[in-house]
């Protein structure tokens, strides 16, 4: 599953995938979004030159551009000048332990445009809330108390997307 929270034009979107999978639709539908969110979770990085590369060679998306929802200056859905929280998460099932982990990362962007990110891995699916109370999606530390109180050691948020990457390619058997 791929969880994105106040993601460009996606307020909140859960996307299931199967072992097969075939993003279309028209100009402007959000392909290359759900791939630049894939993109930072999967990497590890939120460097943004290759953002929305699949579109555009010369494309000038940025982060911000993403959290913020501003990519022209009438969107509807711009965040420009308010408190909010994003997430992009992705819920993985382990064949060989037959358990679940997910990785992600959660941006807290406030109204005087600095925005803060921590990625995150639990073993765990997706929260059912998918991390969102009373119809607004949790900053760091709310999602730092969830969860103690319900993954205890089973879940970490990292300072560095270094020991992240490195944490989430041993979670995948990757280790060199």
């Amino acid at each position: 599953k791929i969880l994105l929270i106040n993601w460009l034009y996606f307020s909140k979107q859960l996307i299931e995938v199967d072992d097969i999978n075939f993003l279309t639709g028209k100009n402007g539908a959000g392909k290359s979004t759900v791939i630049d969110a894939l993109q930072i979770v999967l990497l590890g990085e939120t460097n943004s030159r290759n953002f929305n590369q699949a579109a555009n060679e010369k494309s000038q998306r940025t982060l911000e551009g993403y959290l913020r929802a501003d990519m022209d200056e009438n969107s509807p859905y711009s965040r420009r000048g308010k408190d909010f929280s994003s997430y992009i998460a992705c819920e993985f099932f382990d064949e060989t332990e037959g358990t679940y982990f997910v990785t992600g990362v959660v941006f807290d962007c406030r109204n005087d445009g600095t925005c803060r990110e921590h990625f995150f891995i639990y073993d765990g699916e997706l929260p059912e809330n998918c991390f969102i109370e009373n119809q607004t999606a949790m900053d760091i530390t709310k999602l730092r108390n969830y969860f103690k109180q319900n993954y205890g050691v089973h879940a970490k948020l990292y300072d560095t997307q270094k020991q992240y990457r490195t944490d989430m390619l041993a979670k995948w058997n990757v280790h060199n």
